[in-house]
């Protein structure tokens, strides 16, 4: 049976989002922080169920038919919680932690690093959050990691998580985002990427 197909995958839809909200900021929009609070308001909740951002969360988004039932497709989950954490991400944070030169398991990684010898729990969390067993469990450890993330802001590349996201959320590609992570994570050097965190500014992938 062939899909049909009426928007953007998660990636292109998240780019999207997220370069609409950086610009929206840089000209100057006074509507932006209400916008951006409506996403943080969406932080552990279920897509769909918060109609203050059906338009930035869903729409344009690109669902199988075929899949779209009475619970959110990994599609739904994957734009969610990228834009949602962005928002969280982003709060009180002048510079963008939208970082395309970085993945989310390098981010891991370094931020690993910067909480210490025993790395502040981020490890624990990290094993919670590629192991969870539905998109519920693996919003309530991200977002935790999103947390400690800001606090020592180091930001990461969402269109690509969002991808991660929906590969991991689909159960006949879920390992394949876990070795994904896994690769991330455990191939970081983190010397170069210290050095980098207070340097490198995000310059969008085409």
């Amino acid at each position: 049976m062939n899909e049909r197909h009426t928007g953007m995958k998660p990636r292109e839809f998240v780019r999207s989002r997220i370069r609409g909200l950086v610009a929206a900021t840089e000209a100057g929009r006074t509507d932006v922080p209400a916008r951006l609070a409506a996403l943080r308001r969406g932080v552990g909740k279920m897509p769909g169920t918060d109609p203050s951002i059906w338009e930035v969360t869903l729409e344009g988004l690109d669902v199988p038919v075929s899949r779209a039932n009475s619970s959110p497709t990994a599609e739904e989950w994957a734009a969610h919680l990228a834009l949602t954490s962005f928002a969280l991400h982003q709060q009180s944070i002048s510079e963008p932690m939208q970082r395309s030169e970085r993945t989310f398991g390098e981010a891991i990684r370094l931020l690993e690093a910067a909480r210490g010898e025993n790395g502040g729990g981020v490890r624990r969390r990290l094993d919670a959050l590629v192991t969870a067993s539905s998109g519920a469990e693996f919003q309530h450890h991200l977002g935790a990691l999103i947390r400690m993330l800001r606090a020592e802001r180091i930001g990461f590349d969402y269109p690509r998580f969002a991808a991660e996201i929906t590969r991991f959320l689909n159960p006949r590609t879920r390992s394949r985002a876990q070795l994904e992570w896994a690769r991330q994570y455990s191939r970081t050097t983190l010397a170069p990427v210290l050095a980098g965190n207070s340097t490198t500014t995000d310059q969008e992938q085409s």
